[in-house]
């Protein structure tokens, strides 16, 4: 864990080097993430993960030719979300559930109209390291997710006049060549490499930006982001037995503030 997160902060500070060497702009952000996960087997819910997660982000955009703008970014979230689930012979389990996610983005927008109207495109890799705690009788699980978004996006301003103010935009991705390791050895395992189905969510938010200081400019976020994936294939760990991740949904609401430089 320490590694993963020495080698985002390492990202992070790269996206800082536009900043000083071509006058782009940053922007830190501090955000409340409220965290929905659940995993549905026929249509029931075998176990739901809820709570709130401390995010931290940097951000760093600037122009490059015409009407192109270049983008990157890095967020990292973590805590502790209620588990409501169910043991293996049905027993219902409650418990806690520890999450750190990291997210990395980049991609170009092209504006029209004096970027009233953006669209544009990128690419992003996203990693979630989960951790149910154990309780009683009943053994933790350690899970790590990862995978590459591929993604389009639109930005439209809610005010031709001042398009910097109020925006309404949305991005959709795609979620491809992903994994889950799931760490067997407390049940008397290996650790498991569980190949993921590509998946689609989307992501819409709303925003607005003060300008009381064109050096400190200030941005309030509201962020809605959906991604639904498919059970995945059965990896066999040992005999007769195998495991595989159930269909799953994740449904998170966030609020930022960032504050420019």
């Amino acid at each position: 864990m320490d590694f993963l997160v020495r080698r985002y902060l390492c990202v992070a500070a790269m996206l800082l080097v536009p900043v000083f060497s071509w006058g782009f702009q940053v922007q830190l952000g501090v955000a409340a993430q409220w965290y929905d996960y659940q995993e549905i087997e026929a249509g029931r819910e075998l176990n739901r993960e809820t709570g709130v997660l401390p995010t931290v982000s940097v951000l760093t955009e600037g122009p490059l030719v015409g009407g192109w703008q270049w983008s990157a970014d890095i967020a990292y979230g973590y805590g502790s979300v209620k588990y409501d689930g169910e043991t293996q012979t049905g027993e219902p389990f409650l418990s806690t559930t520890d999450i750190v996610h990291i997210r990395w983005h980049t991609g170009v927008d092209y504006c029209f109209n004096a970027c009233v109207t953006q669209v544009g495109a990128g690419l992003g890799q996203y990693q979630l390291d989960r951790g149910i705690r154990g309780k009683g009788d009943v053994m933790g699980l350690d899970e790590q997710f990862r995978w590459y978004e591929w993604t389009a996006s639109l930005s439209q301003a809610l005010a031709k006049s001042a398009p910097e103010r109020w925006r309404l935009g949305a991005q959709l991705f795609q979620a491809r060549n992903g994994e889950l390791e799931v760490d067997l050895r407390p049940a008397g395992f290996s650790e498991v490499m569980l190949p993921l189905p590509n998946a689609l969510g989307y992501r819409i938010h709303l925003e607005h930006q003060w300008r009381g200081s064109e050096t400190l400019p200030l941005t309030l976020r509201l962020e809605h982001e959906y991604r639904g994936l498919k059970q995945s294939d059965s990896v066999p760990i040992g005999g007769s037995r195998s495991i595989s991740l159930p269909e799953n949904e994740s449904r998170h609401w966030q609020l930022s503030l960032l504050v420019g430089f």
